[in-house]
């Protein structure tokens, strides 16, 4: 069978799709190209069926789809087939933190491309840290699993091609949901994955908004780690049980990710004390263990006072401990304090910090509750050898630190849904080699006590249940009742008929030039990744993996510098009044057909990114000569 199709079934193909591509719906230039909906190395028929005609920046967009470089966990595995099997438009996902829900959102958003299900995914999350960057995070998973994704999203703006997704903040959302409507009335197919959905309920406006993308959506994916809220308000589009939990779809517990080696064991150390204290001109001595909810308040204020003996004690317990950790392992630890509200909350984050520096001697990173440079700090302290970083809630869900083992509780979570989050910082397993483990330093509050334990248990069950598997002997398949379900695939790369050994990207790049030149329809990948490297060209693994929003990201950057420049040095030979931008702009629309620079970054491909960089290059080089 041909991998070709024929000019006569490509000319059918474009009768059909009426000229215009078939997944962004542009008209098709002369270099449209006829993509197989079932690929042709997986059996996929050279037949019109299965073709579609599509552009060329759709063309790479699909194959790069293709491209898996994660592979699904056990449990992720059960839950896509669930959601394959669901006839419904909404999928709720409770898995606890820690297990890998945004690798699994992943998995379910490839899925729905690739079955042209939906054109775009729009993702949701609390904070702007959960969006993540080129190693982890919804960013980070998503260039794994080889869907390319937006960080931001404008108003009022077309689906930006090249991307088949984009994560914006709940916070956000409202804003968007005009331009969301105007994509779906074009007949652009949408999804929404919503992470930790318990954000959102029906008294906030993004609880709103949730509900109106779930009416305008053909998929939902909602994830919890927690799937209910402390306040007891339901979210939108949610089922609830009796008891006003969350009914999910498919649930993964933090026992079974014990059992599975996924998650770390968890230790609670509660430190008790007595906090003394003085209201209405009467002296008070409570024990911590024994404080009354109206105690609590005066308690808290008391133990975790940046002079408080408790809380110094405690932090120097907690450096002793992540000493040990870091006995030939880059260990972390995080200090949790009150959320900060305003410039005093903030003022007791930084006392904590000054507190940290005087028990360890080492300077802290600290995140404060309105940080505007707290993804940059994050991401380099998940890189750095740093022991301590302090936050208020920046962390408290989401944010992938593998590395941290220890953490502080300077505050005192008021629902289990924060306790669990908080907890669930540490608890994410790094080797799967050997079983890890996590220490959490916490006052003994008994409502805290009463949560602490109750994980505990959960823990003790899940080490049980995986010390039976271990002792479970191995049967005969040929004699049980054994039902293969299926199984994932993973690329490897290749070895030619010679030995010589080729990198997954390598066998890729090589089908690709294959794929686009009908003269090398009879040459073997192999040939030609050989000829590539002989002609000294390397494909990295770093250059498949780079996310094109950090690639993006960067041009804009330098462009951005440039433009400026330029704008300058003409005010300053013209004697105008302020930078004259405009006209730099109007050089840029006449010789690439560039408006501005939102129309290049969303409607254009990264080539021509590169051209404007150039061009601008070329402008300020005729002015400097010029002066």
């Amino acid at each position: 069978m041909n991998r070709l199709f024929t000019q006569a079934q490509k000319k059918h193909m474009y009768i059909a799709s009426g000229g215009r591509c078939q997944k962004c719906g542009e008209t098709l230039g002369i270099d449209w190209e006829a993509h197989h909906i079932n690929r042709y190395t997986d059996g996929g028929v050279t037949e019109i069926t299965n073709g579609l005609a599509v552009c060329h920046s759709c063309h790479k967009k699909l194959h790069r789809g293709k491209t898996m470089q994660i592979k699904a966990r056990g449990w992720q595995v059960e839950a896509l087939e669930k959601s394959r099997l669901s006839k419904e438009i909404s999928f709720l996902l409770n898995a606890t933190p820690g297990a890998g829900k945004t690798i699994y959102s992943a998995l379910e958003a490839g899925r729905w491309l690739q079955d042209y299900i939906l054109d775009f995914v729009i993702i949701v999350v609390p904070t702007t840290a959960l969006k993540g960057d080129s190693h982890a995070g919804f960013l980070g998973d998503w260039t794994k699993a080889g869907i390319e994704i937006k960080t931001q999203l404008k108003e009022g703006r077309g689906v930006p091609k090249e991307f088949s997704g984009a994560v914006v903040t709940y916070q956000q959302l409202p804003n968007l949901i005009t331009t969301f409507k105007t994509w779906r009335d074009l007949g652009i197919k949408l999804g929404f994955v919503f992470d930790e959905v318990h954000h959102a309920s029906e008294r906030n406006t993004w609880g709103a908004a949730t509900s109106e993308c779930h009416a305008m959506a053909e998929k939902v994916l909602a994830m919890t780690g927690t799937p209910f809220r402390g306040d007891g308000i339901r979210i939108s589009f949610v089922r609830y049980d009796n008891e006003g939990r969350a009914i999910a779809d498919h649930n993964y517990s933090y026992r079974e990710a014990i059992r599975d080696g996924v998650c770390r064991e968890v230790e609670f150390y509660t430190d008790d004390g007595i906090a003394e204290y003085i209201i209405d001109e009467n002296q008070e001595n409570v024990r911590v263990s024994e404080a009354t909810q109206e105690q609590e308040g005066m308690v808290k204020s008391v133990i975790f006072h940046k002079d408080s003996h408790w809380l110094e004690t405690t932090l120097a317990k907690a450096d002793e401990k992540l000493d040990q950790y870091r006995t030939g392992y880059n260990a972390g630890g995080i200090v949790i304090c009150r959320p900060g509200n305003d410039e005093n909350d903030d003022r007791h984050l930084l006392q904590i910090a000054k507190k940290i520096r005087m028990v360890t001697g080492e300077e802290p990173v600290v995140i404060t509750h309105d940080d505007k440079d707290a993804n940059a700090k994050i991401e380099a302290f998940r890189k750095s050898n740093q022991k301590w970083i302090v936050s208020v809630r920046k962390i408290s869900e989401g944010v992938d630190i593998k590395r941290l083992r220890v953490m502080v509780m300077a505050s005192k979570p008021g629902t289990e849904l924060l306790f669990r989050q908080l907890v669930g910082r540490v608890v994410r397993q790094e080797s799967r080699s050997e079983p890890e483990t996590a220490t959490v330093y916490m006052a003994k509050f008994p409502q805290l006590q009463e949560w602490a334990a109750q994980i505990m248990e959960e823990a003790q069950a899940g080490l049980r249940d995986r010390e039976e598997r271990e002792r479970e002997p191995v049967t005969d398949e040929s004699k049980t009742d054994f039902i293969p379900l299926g199984a994932t695939h993973e690329d490897g790369g290749a070895i030619s008929i010679h030995g010589e050994q080729f990198t997954a990207p390598e066998i890729r790049y090589a089908e690709e030039i294959k794929i686009n030149d009908p003269l090398l329809s009879t040459t073997s990948v192999t040939t030609i990744a050989h000829i590539l490297k002989k002609d000294g060209k390397k494909i990295e693994p770093e250059e498949v993996h780079e996310p094109l929003q950090a690639k993006k990201v960067r041009i804009r950057q330098d462009i951005n510098k440039l433009v400026r420049r330029l704008a300058l040095r003409i005010q300053e030979h013209s004697g105008s009044d302020r930078p004259a931008f405009a006209q730099v702009w109007q050089q840029i629309h006449q010789a690439a057909g560039v408006r501005d620079l939102d129309d290049l970054m969303d409607n254009h491909p990264l080539e021509k990114a590169n051209q404007v960089h150039e061009l601008l290059k070329q402008l300020m080089g005729s002015w400097e000569n010029a002066a």
